[in-house]
């Protein structure tokens, strides 16, 4: 006689029976139904920039980045204060 171990569990082991789904019953109110959200034309719309370049002094490439609707300038780079310093020339600089 030969024991198969899987039959032998099968044999002491039964199938669980299927049970129904338990009813559940709230006593208390539905929720409230939220209203749907506004559309996206009460959304702020993102600004539109154009982005310059040009060439400055010393072949110095400068970066304008404006708002495209107003013309506003929202950052310069190198920035404006930058291109004003004193450049050194070649020639006064000194040479031990």
């Amino acid at each position: 006689m030969s024991i198969d171990p899987i039959a032998a569990v099968l044999a002491v082991r039964p199938s669980p029976e299927p049970q129904a789904p338990a009813k559940i019953t709230r006593a208390a109110a539905p929720a409230p139904v939220r209203s749907a959200p506004e559309p996206a034309q009460s959304l702020p719309q993102a600004r539109q920039y154009q982005v310059n370049a040009s060439f400055g002094e010393a072949n110095l490439i400068i970066y304008r980045i404006l708002d495209k609707q107003t013309g506003d300038l929202i950052q310069q780079i190198p920035p404006e204060q930058l291109l004003r310093l004193p450049v050194p020339h070649k020639a006064c600089s000194t040479q031990t």
